[in-house]
């Protein structure tokens, strides 16, 4: 009797286990637990915010999970696997068999899905959990991404606030499934004000100047706080051309940023960027459509030409001379 009742108790608790393990994913743990797939189908950018999620884990867990575009060389038994709706091949085929759901925020704007999935792929027995992050655009899949890495405790300002997360051995997320608000606001961002002496002479020194390796921890702080829209720096620099060159715009670009121009930068142009170049357009360095309206003309042309292969919002505000009559 002792044994049988004993049996039943091993049964009840066994069951408890495996109820508790339901919409449960750990990251971190032992060596190998953990890996991430980005496919090799994903963009530059979802690739680029993959390998820093990766990095964020191990700022916590003091392992980097192991990053692959191959689920048969994955030998981690908990697979987070990040990816854009209907671009994506293995998000797909995971619908196909289904595994989720993707109506749920197809054709909306910068949502993300997160889902646990119990051994999703038959192929792969190693591979015991998945957790989905799956995009409804490119901008979407990383704020998914980005979400992961404040779940595990990584604040936002990890890099410009030095808020370093408290370690843990392993991380544990309890979700089912869980989906992103469409943003009410569709621009969502800041601008970089007064940037000299302070911020203009910490990125000289730094990285050289305020070019694209300045940028890329502007970029990064900017979607980990699910923003998307940036006027960047212009006072003594260009966007569009200290890159260096395009190097800037191709990075934002890449990561899903759009940028803008302030008040008095139209069609954008830096305000530097006329002194530097209006010999291209005549002898008159004077800033007055007023008086210099071909010129300046050209010069706003030869601004739009440049920025339209990259997502941007053009202002048309020009700043100049008041002239009393």
């Amino acid at each position: 009797m002792q044994v049988v009742v004993s049996l039943v108790r091993l049964c009840l608790r066994t069951a408890d286990r495996k109820e508790d393990s339901v919409g449960k994913f750990v990251i971190g743990g032992r060596e190998g637990q953990t890996a991430l797939y980005v496919g090799a189908d994903a963009p530059a950018g979802i690739r680029r915010v993959a390998a820093t999620l990766c990095r964020d884990i191990a700022l916590v867990t003091g392992r980097e999970p192991e990053q692959s575009d191959d689920l048969s060389r994955v030998k981690a038994a908990n697979v987070i696997i990040a990816g854009i709706c209907d671009e994506s091949l293995l998000v797909k085929q995971l619908e196909e068999q289904g595994a989720v759901d993707l109506r749920k925020i197809r054709g909306r704007r910068e949502c993300y899905l997160l889902k646990t999935v119990e051994s999703p792929f038959p192929n792969e027995p190693q591979i015991k959990k998945a957790l989905l992050i799956v995009g409804s655009d490119k901008r979407g899949a990383i704020y998914g991404m980005f979400h992961i890495s404040e779940e595990c405790g990584v604040s936002p300002l990890v890099f410009w606030g030095d808020a370093a997360p408290l370690p843990k051995e392993q991380v544990v997320l309890t979700l089912d499934e869980w989906i992103s608000r469409e943003p009410s606001v569709r621009y969502r961002g800041f601008f970089i004000n007064d940037e000299w002496p302070a911020f203009g002479k910490w990125c000289s020194q730094r990285y050289g100047g305020v070019n694209a390796d300045a940028y890329k921890n502007i970029f990064e702080l900017l979607l980990r706080l699910k923003g998307n829209y940036l006027w960047p720096a212009m006072w003594r620099s260009s966007f569009w051309e200290d890159g260096p060159g395009l190097e800037s715009a191709r990075l934002a670009d890449e990561y899903g940023v759009i940028i803008g121009t302030s008040h008095h930068e139209p069609l954008g142009r830096a305000g530097v960027e006329w002194q530097r170049q209006y010999k291209q357009y005549g002898d008159d360095n004077t800033w007055s459509f007023v008086t210099n309206s071909d010129a300046i003309t050209a010069f706003w042309r030869d601004g739009l030409k440049r920025c339209r292969d990259f997502e941007t919002v053009i202002t048309i505000g020009m700043r100049g001379r008041t002239i009393l009559c």
